[in-house]
C-alpha cells in the first residue's frame, strides 16, 4: 500500500515520463502542470491528501465567467455537471471560475501511471467539451435551453 509521499514520487515519475514540464510544491504534496487539449493548453493541478488517502485533481476551464452572467451561470454547471460520470464541476460564482475536479483514493491499494492517464483523459474530455459551451453561454451566442440540448 501506497504512502502520500510515494504517491506523490510516482505522480512526479509519471509526469515526467511523459515530458511534461511541472511545478513541485513538495511540501503540499502539489504539481501543477499545463497539457495542450484538441485547441487550448489546459492547466492541472494535483494534490494528495495525506490525511483522506486521496488524489485529487483540478482543471479549471478558461473561460472566466462575466459578473453579469454569473447567477444565470449556476444552472447550466448544475446541468453539465450531473451527467458526468467520474468528476463534477466546480464553480466560484464570486470569481467566475468553473474547475473540472475528479478524485481518486489511494487507501488500501497503489497507485500506478494509469490512474493519471485516466484523470487527464477525464479532464481533458471535460474541458474541451465544456469550455467552448460555457464560452457561447457567457457571450450570449446561446442560452440556457440551447446550452442543455448540447449537452
Amino acid at each position: 500500500m501506497d504512502t502520500a509521499r510515494t504517491v506523490y514520487e510516482k505522480l512526479c515519475r509519471a509526469i515526467e515520463s511523459k515530458g511534461w514540464t511541472f511545478e513541485k510544491e513538495e511540501e503540499e504534496l502539489l504539481v501543477h502542470f499545463r497539457v495542450s487539449g484538441d485547441d487550448l493548453p489546459m492547466l492541472f493541478i494535483i494534490r494528495i491528501d495525506e490525511d483522506r488517502e486521496l488524489v485529487s485533481l483540478y482543471s479549471p476551464l478558461p473561460v472566466e465567467v462575466k459578473e453579469d452572467k454569473r447567477v444565470e451561470t449556476a444552472l447550466p454547471v448544475c446541468m453539465a455537471s450531473s451527467g458526468m460520470i467520474d468528476g463534477h464541476l466546480t464553480y466560484d460564482i464570486g470569481e467566475g471560475r468553473i474547475v473540472f475536479k475528479m478524485t481518486a483514493t489511494y487507501h488500501d491499494s497503489t497507485v500506478g501511471e494509469g490512474l493519471l492517464d485516466y484523470m487527464i483523459g477525464c479532464s481533458c474530455a471535460m474541458v474541451d467539451k465544456f469550455n467552448d459551451l460555457f464560452f457561447a453561454l457567457n457571450e450570449g451566442m446561446i442560452d440556457i435551453k440551447d446550452f442543455y440540448e448540447k449537452l
